[in-house]
């Protein structure tokens, strides 16, 4: 299938998809399916890499907490700053977020990855390794007890 036919495929599923929204949780569908098929559209029209260390072009975060979660946060294993939030809008229970990961990435790296919910509380696992087109949980288990 051509390049310019797999972007009118992906633009009559994104049409299709904005007719099905008719709720916040129908809504939430639709942008979580708008992501994944950018992400698809990006990973298939972009050329492989011939470094197997190569930064994962994408993952996913679940929220497995019975929260809503209002931020999410990734950095590398041992820096000191969380930097800006990635998370556009609300995360639902059991919804994911799918991450394009940047430049800056790789696949040798750990990283720390962090959700805040829409009462501050904090959800983090910390040294990861990021494996391509997976998923990382964060749920009651990850939570962050102040001291």
């Amino acid at each position: 299938m051509g390049i310019l036919r797999k972007k009118g495929v992906a633009l009559l599923l994104l049409l299709s998809a904005a007719f099905t929204a008719g709720s916040q949780e129908g809504a939430d569908r639709f942008w979580e399916r708008v992501d994944g098929l950018l992400n698809t559209v990006e990973e298939r029209l972009s050329p492989p890499s011939t470094r197997p260390e190569a930064a994962p072009r994408s993952f996913s975060v679940r929220n497995d907490t019975p929260f809503i979660i209002v931020n999410i946060y990734i950095r590398r294993a041992g820096d000191s700053s969380w930097g800006d939030n990635i998370l556009p809008q609300p995360l639902y229970s059991g919804r994911s977020y799918a991450v394009r990961l940047g430049e800056s990435f790789d696949g040798a790296s750990l990283y720390s990855i962090r959700m805040v919910d829409i009462d501050g509380d904090r959800y983090t696992k910390y040294d990861i390794r990021i494996e391509e087109r997976s998923t990382i949980p964060l749920g009651v288990g990850d939570f962050e007890f102040e001291k």
